[in-house]
């Protein structure tokens, strides 16, 4: 299967999730945005890094680069200021640190996570997120550094609703500007625009 690029002046492509057969008793769940950032725009690792306010409901992540199926979920738990100590029990275990990332981000509200490097993350890891994703409704937002989604993620995405944008496009920056009481975040891309 061939993956096009979004540009500019194309409209946003949607890939819609199959409809559900039976009610799930999750919350609903936004769909995810993927931004394109394929020239790795130090501009867009500061905007997305200075987006980062877990107080106000975001949080923005920079995977660490081992390939192991708790690592994201440690690195989510950092940003969400687990300590140190307790990083460690995290990361032994996938049982308990996935359910240990839908716990906080539910008890700190939080409702939006910008991933960095989203093009990096196994497939173990985009299968842990989309369902922490599932169970909490929380919005993702994966900035992809390179021109078309790899296959790790494209695999992922395959049945979920998710919308692509370039990275330096004004939906971008309306998704990525900082949270404040006047300006919440978009839990829709459509609220984005």
């Amino acid at each position: 299967m061939t993956q096009r690029r979004t540009t500019a002046s194309r409209k946003p492509r949607t890939r819609n999730s199959r409809a559900p057969t039976e009610d799930t008793g999750y919350p609903p769940t936004p769909p995810l945005t993927v931004l394109l950032d394929p020239s790795d725009d130090v501009a867009v690792m500061r905007m997305a890094m200075a987006a980062h306010h877990p107080s106000g409901g975001r949080i923005a992540v920079h995977p660490s680069p081992q390939p192991r199926i708790t690592t994201l979920a440690v690195d989510v738990l950092t940003r969400l200021g687990e300590p140190p100590e307790l990083l460690r029990i995290w990361a032994r275990d996938r049982t308990l640190a996935w359910p240990r990332v839908a716990g906080q981000i539910q008890d700190m509200s939080v409702s939006q996570l910008v991933l960095l490097r989203a093009d990096s993350v196994n497939r173990w890891s985009w299968n842990h997120l989309l369902d922490t994703r599932r169970s909490t409704g929380l919005h993702v937002v994966a900035i992809c550094h390179q021109p078309a989604l790899p296959v790790a993620m494209r695999t992922a995405l395959q049945e979920i609703e998710h919308t692509c944008f370039p990275a330096r496009s004004p939906t971008a920056t309306l998704l990525l500007a900082p949270a404040t009481a006047a300006a919440p975040i978009p839990a829709r891309v459509e609220e984005a625009r």
